[in-house]
């Protein structure tokens, strides 16, 4: 199924992201980093919470608006029942939709709001994702606290809050997109 648009906008984008990401070749793009994985948090739940609150923070900055000008807030993360997602929207007050599509979050929060501005329904949206390797290591693979060596081709999970803003009107086009189905081979 593929959806056109007519009057979507990406208009910026903020990026908060640990010490790994930092290293990498994309380092002078980030917004912000930080040195250590707890990001003066005292868990790293808690550390992926304030990656997600600084991302919309900056963003909002960027954009020189308030929570009130912001008619939703579709946020993801990839901890248990999207917690990092539903504990920064308590700072808001904004209308928030919780997605979740492991590594497609983004993209799926992206055409829920680009549907509804689109539709007219909204004029704006804020699209947030996070995540924090320590966190899904924990939960997705070997208990951190474990300390198994991984293999050189193995995945990692990045370490990273995003904020993306979407409006009825600015420079990037948001064209279309598309939505396939699932298929059992």
């Amino acid at each position: 199924m593929t959806n056109k648009y007519n009057n979507v906008y990406l208009n910026t984008v903020a990026t908060v992201v640990g010490p790994f990401e930092h290293e990498g070749p994309l380092s002078k793009r980030f917004d912000r980093f930080y040195k250590d994985l707890y990001m003066n948090e005292r868990t790293f739940e808690s550390a992926e919470v304030h990656l997600m609150k600084e991302s919309i923070d900056i963003l909002l900055d960027k954009l020189n608006k308030k929570s009130k000008d912001i008619d939703l807030l579709i946020a993801g993360d990839l901890q248990n029942q999207i917690t990092a997602s539903c504990y920064s929207a308590l700072k808001y007050n904004i209308p928030f939709l919780g997605v979740y599509s492991a590594c497609a979050t983004n993209t799926e929060a992206l055409i829920i709001a680009a549907n509804m501005i689109d539709s007219r329904k909204i004029k704006n949206s804020i699209v947030s994702v996070s995540s924090h390797n320590m966190v899904s290591e924990r939960q997705f693979r070997n208990p951190t606290e474990y300390g198994a060596p991984k293999p050189m081709s193995s995945t990692f999970t990045a370490t990273g809050g995003a904020a993306a803003y979407l409006s009825n009107e600015g420079d990037i086009k948001i064209d279309s997109s598309t939505i396939g189905t699932v298929v059992d081979m």
